[in-house]
């Protein structure tokens, strides 16, 4: 993380030179500071457990636009006639800075559409492979009109996979253990997804996409 850090520094100056603003710059930056609290709650040190993940904000290829992260991606799947496999669509990255606000969620796809520009016509094609999308744990773990399903019940999910270690369950109890005695049931999150895994079920990854064309 201190090498990150100090690169920063060029980075920051590259974003000038790019003609970006101190603002979108600092805002971009910020996802450091996301990591460096999940290293601290899952491991118990300062610094960094992805440091790979950081080469798409150091290459100005995933840009933070309000609530969520963007980068361009080669789509897997035919999706409504419309999109088709390999056709260039946005990724979607959920960083771990605070609550899915349906509002804050519309705002951030309004910034994408005019910060990247449609893909499709009029419209701009989203996509996210994300474990938040695995059908199965969503329609059982988020409750009606909670923050995380209305932000799953946007996408159309086209493809979804289990996954029998349950890897990302971390983020969710921040512990890197299959343990289900060892794992916290403080939140109301924890509390369901905890009865979830201890039922038998595992979770998994949905790979989710919808168009979208800002209202007005």
């Amino acid at each position: 993380m201190l090498f990150l850090l100090f690169a920063s520094i060029r980075l920051e100056k590259i974003y000038a030179e790019k003609g970006y603003s101190k603002q979108f710059f600092t805002h971009n930056i910020k996802d450091l500071c996301y990591k460096v609290l999940e290293c601290k709650k899952v491991c118990g040190i300062w610094g960094i457990m992805n440091f790979s993940w950081q080469e798409g904000m150091f290459s100005l290829t995933r840009f933070a636009l309000g609530r969520l992260q963007y980068n361009y991606y080669k789509n897997l799947y035919d999706y409504k006639d419309t999109v088709k496999k390999g056709d260039d669509v946005l990724y979607i990255h959920i960083p771990s800075s605070g609550p899915l606000l349906p509002e804050d969620v519309d705002e951030s796809f309004r910034m994408a559409y005019e910060f990247f520009g449609p893909t499709h016509g009029d419209k701009l094609a989203l996509m996210s492979h994300t474990w938040l999308f695995y059908p199965p744990m969503a329609e059982k773990v988020y409750p009606e009109g909670s923050n995380s399903r209305l932000f799953y019940e946007r996408f159309d999910i086209v493809n979804q996979c289990e996954d029998m270690n349950d890897s990302n369950i971390w983020r969710v109890f921040g512990t890197k253990t299959n343990d289900l005695s060892l794992l916290p049931t403080q939140t109301g999150m924890q509390k369901r997804l905890y009865e979830y895994l201890k039922s038998g079920k595992h979770t998994g990854f949905g790979y989710g996409m919808l168009l979208y064309k800002p209202e007005n």
